[in-house]
């Protein structure tokens, strides 16, 4: 039977956390900040945990007014110099935003990061897999062809398209 265990001390915070398990397939690691967020509310997915730094900003304002216009909040924040956005790092954001099953505010930021990084095909696949969630297969056919024409190896989009006809037919 694996046992697992993980102490993760926050000295700034006077907290200390200990998990030991013997939980098959348990990972503290990934839980334990979750543990910690109880305590520490910045430490929470909502109020911007995990984001980097250079994103924060805009987070914080798209939280306040909406995820309506992200492309153009995140342009005039980033000829500001208020932001510097980055691939991975939208893709991070758009991952925390599923996860939180707020899939609107992913479809923005996966659109943004597809907008400033259009020659990437993993900003296509992120995107797509927010329309698949979303029952939407027409756009997601159509996103992971557009994964294929930039990524001709990309044995994901291929594997997807066939179980997408499949569950078509």
């Amino acid at each position: 039977m694996p046992n697992r265990s993980a102490l993760v001390i926050y000295p700034q915070d006077n907290l200390s956390i200990v998990v030991l398990t013997n939980l098959s397939g348990s990972l503290p690691s990934t839980f334990i900040d979750e543990i910690a967020g109880f305590y520490i509310t910045d430490m929470k997915a909502e109020n911007g945990f995990g984001l980097p730094v250079a994103i924060k900003p805009l987070w914080a304002h798209l939280e306040k007014q909406g995820y309506a216009n992200i492309s153009n909040v995140a342009q005039e924040m980033q000829s500001q110099g208020a932001i510097k956005l980055i691939e991975v790092d939208l893709n991070t954001w758009g991952y925390q935003l599923i996860e939180r099953k707020k899939f609107d505010q992913a479809m923005g930021v996966f659109t943004l990061n597809t907008q400033l990084f259009p020659a990437s095909a993993n900003t296509y696949d992120s995107l797509v897999e927010v329309y698949w969630l979303l029952g939407d297969s027409k756009k997601a056919v159509e996103l992971y062809k557009k994964v294929l024409a930039l990524q001709p190896d990309n044995n994901n989009a291929k594997n997807q398209l066939i179980k997408i006809k499949e569950q078509s037919n």
